[in-house]
């Protein structure tokens, strides 16, 4: 214990590449084009190898070390660990006894049951409110989950029996952890995401990806400018105008502004001149995406004047 706590101290805590920089060295790797060279010595291959030396040194040595050792703790330590101190004897014999089958029934069908039913009285009362995007089968896998119990259970189990049937009180609860982790995975894994914007359960990664867009905000930032804040559908187009694929986090180094800036302008420029030709409603949403322009084409100007990047999230 000692050595881990000393090893643990010694284990830098800070990262050695910022979100910023990290950020224009993958905005360095976007803006790369389309080659079919082969695995050379190209400069695309450089910037892949500095980009991956800053994605994992975003990360502080500690942070790295604790997601390393987390699936071994989470998986075979603890787990281990668990069975050494509960003393619990696997003896298949045990199974149809009354104290493991009442156990196990309570963890398995009671928690979740006990859960959908005060909830659903809670809600029905007024007591309580149901977000939107909390759907009902989501909660159910949630109450199948807390059907897992082990230390707690284990340490009423030793309070309410004695040693006749402790070991089949153990047994149950081993067995409706396990039952209950797999229902709960199942559940929560079968399930489909929910599209809060339209309403309605969606399988599509496509009206996913859509709905995310539109809902999000996208913030710019440049030490040249005050922040501008915009929709995420509009601040993707704007983006893509500028050349850049439309990923969000995203930067723009200070040299590649003035280029930004420019097909920027004149992409704006273009959907000016087309208003005359199309109809009422491609008009009006080319005007408004002209003028909400404006403010980012306004920061641009100003951090490509003081040599400032660009930065989005």
């Amino acid at each position: 214990t000692i050595t881990g706590v000393v090893l643990g101290l010694m284990t830098p805590a800070r990262r050695w590449v910022s979100d910023e920089r990290l950020y224009a060295v993958l905005s360095r790797v976007i803006a790369h084009p389309a080659s079919e060279e082969g695995s050379g010595d190209t400069k695309d291959r450089e910037t892949l190898q500095v980009a991956e030396i800053a994605a994992r040194e975003t990360l502080s040595p500690v942070e790295r070390l604790e997601f390393a050792l987390h699936p071994w703790v989470g998986f075979v330590i603890m787990p281990l660990f668990a069975f050494a101190n509960a003393g619990l004897p696997l003896s298949l014999g045990e199974i149809g006894n009354a104290v493991t089958l009442a156990v196990f029934v309570g963890f398995v069908f009671g928690k979740p049951v006990g859960i959908l039913a005060f909830s659903w009285v809670a809600v029905r009362l007024g007591i309580a409110i149901r977000p939107p995007d909390l759907d009902w089968r989501l909660m159910a896998g949630g109450g199948m989950l807390a059907g897992i119990g082990f230390t707690m259970a284990l340490f009423i189990a030793n309070l309410a029996f004695d040693q006749e049937l402790l070991d089949s009180a153990k047994l149950g609860i081993f067995l409706a952890s396990v039952t209950s982790a797999a229902l709960g995975y199942g559940e929560s894994a079968l399930m489909p995401c929910i599209d809060a914007g339209a309403g309605f359960l969606s399988n599509s990664p496509r009206q996913r990806i859509h709905s995310e867009a539109n809902d999000m905000l996208v913030t710019f930032t440049t030490k040249a400018y005050a922040d501008i804040t915009m929709f995420g559908d509009v601040a993707v187009t704007l983006l893509k105008m500028m050349g850049h694929s439309g990923t969000v986090p995203g930067a723009i180094l200070a040299a590649d502004l003035p280029a930004a800036l420019s097909r920027l302008t004149a992409a704006i420029d273009k959907t000016r001149t087309e208003t005359s030709t199309g109809d009422d409603d491609e008009d009006e949403t080319r005007v408004s995406l002209s003028n909400r322009a404006l403010p980012l084409v306004d920061l641009l100007t100003a951090a490509a004047q003081q040599n400032c990047d660009v930065m989005w999230e």
